[in-house]
């Protein structure tokens, strides 16, 4: 059974977030930021401080519960 609230995030993690929007994850990370969705995004890149004007987060694990 699928859980209810895969289809009702509070947030929503892009590994691989990148500035290049012919990247699949800076396709996406565009995409998501110009929806109504009302969620929280985290960009998440190893080595990268801001991506499209958002604070990257450089490891998974360092992400909100």
């Amino acid at each position: 059974m699928i859980h209810p609230t895969l289809f009702t995030p509070n947030s929503i993690a892009v590994i691989g977030a990148s500035n290049n929007l012919h990247n699949p994850g800076g396709k996406l990370l565009h995409c998501l930021k110009n929806t109504s969705i009302l969620v929280d995004i985290y960009p998440v890149h190893p080595s990268e401080k801001e991506i499209q004007g958002l604070a990257v987060w450089n490891d998974i694990r360092q992400l909100p519960p």
